[in-house]
């Protein structure tokens, strides 16, 4: 590849590190979003989502059993899923803790 094994790790540990504060930040959403925006996800993003955050499986078996090509794609499509959350939470009116 092109990034050396410890490269890779500390990009992992930076990504892993940046989703715990989105998992704590994902709970406040869902509390604001309510089942019905989050009804308006497809299935296989409630699926991840539930996998990452409420079966707290890893990501490398979230990429296993939903067959993404790397773990990689789990974070981006994570990143992906929670801005979509706060965006919409922001069409509603709730800023939480951000500026």
């Amino acid at each position: 590849g092109l990034l050396a094994p410890h490269d890779r790790r500390g990009i992992q540990r930076g990504v892993s590190h940046q989703l715990a504060l989105q998992a704590l930040a994902h709970q406040r959403l869902v509390q604001h979003l309510g089942q019905a925006a989050l009804g308006e996800l497809a299935p296989r993003d409630k699926l991840l989502l539930r996998y990452k955050f409420d079966d707290g499986l890893s990501t490398r078996e979230i990429a296993r059993l939903m067959r993404f090509p790397t773990v990689f794609h789990v974070y981006r499509r994570l990143s992906v899923l929670l801005a979509s959350c706060r965006r919409a939470l922001h069409k509603k009116g709730f800023r939480g803790n951000e500026s």
